[in-house]
């Protein structure tokens, strides 16, 4: 009597394999060519897609905008389309018609405030557009100029310098807030931002980029997370040696 019930259980059991094995089996044969493949990639195209948009805010990505792009950060808290028009690199004052009252103590210059050690000002000329319907402020210190090695690691930094001038707020140009502007809604200003950088990053070995992160005192809130909102994205515009102009 036990050999027949162990005999029945097996039959079952030989059965139900049969019956869940073998369409299985039938339905992945059916598949395409490649579409098994594809049925894990679809997890791993997720992985490769969030790399990609990381890669564009770490400098790896070689799809930098350019001089003359429109450029706009789309944030939560703060919204602005940026354009660089313009570079000039010099050891001059000259090109430069506003104070500049911040240099660096290693920045040796003359009475006329012509460098004459081995740094120089760069100049950028750039506009900026407030996107929303309200004021914004923004200190224009936070938009930094990085140098990255272009014999090195992708997206290396090497040095970066912040500016140290602008041709707006210039009766506060001494004072902390030197660097902070008041936007009125969908306002559109013409900036000319001072930076000193040293020689040696200026050559055709590093490439100059300027930062956009959009940082700001004015930070939004949140009593439910306790935290200050900041969901803007830096963005980076690339400077060429053919973007600049040397005088």
């Amino acid at each position: 009597m036990n050999k027949s019930i162990k005999a029945i259980m097996l039959a079952i059991i030989i059965v139900l394999v049969i019956l869940i094995v073998v369409p299985l089996t039938i339905k992945l044969n059916l598949l395409p060519s490649g579409s098994k493949d594809n049925m894990w990639n679809k997890s791993l195209d997720k992985t490769s897609s969030s790399v990609s948009v990381g890669s564009e805010k770490t400098h790896e990505d070689n799809t930098l905008y350019h001089v003359g792009d429109e450029v706009e950060t789309d944030g939560a808290v703060h919204s602005f389309k940026y354009r660089i028009n313009k570079v000039t690199e010099s050891k001059s004052r000259n090109i430069i018609n506003f104070p500049v009252t911040e240099i660096w103590n290693e920045v040796t210059a003359d009475s006329e405030g012509n460098i004459t050690n081995k740094f120089s000002y760069i100049l950028l000329q750039i506009d900026i557009t407030n996107m929303f319907n309200q004021e914004q402020e923004l200190y224009l210190n936070t938009n930094s100029l990085d140098f990255r090695d272009k014999n090195g690691t992708a997206g290396t930094e090497m040095y970066s310098t912040e500016p140290v001038a602008m041709n707006h707020n210039i009766e506060n140009s001494k004072k902390k807030d030197a660097m902070q502007f008041v936007f009125k809604p969908k306002e559109h200003v013409a900036f000319e931002l001072v930076y000193i950088a040293e020689d040696k990053y200026l050559d055709s070995s590093y490439t100059m980029v300027f930062s956009i992160t959009n940082e700001s005192a004015s930070m939004v809130y949140d009593p439910k997370t306790k935290k200050y909102l900041n969901s803007d994205e830096a963005k980076f515009i690339q400077i060429r040696q053919e973007d600049i102009e040397k005088k």
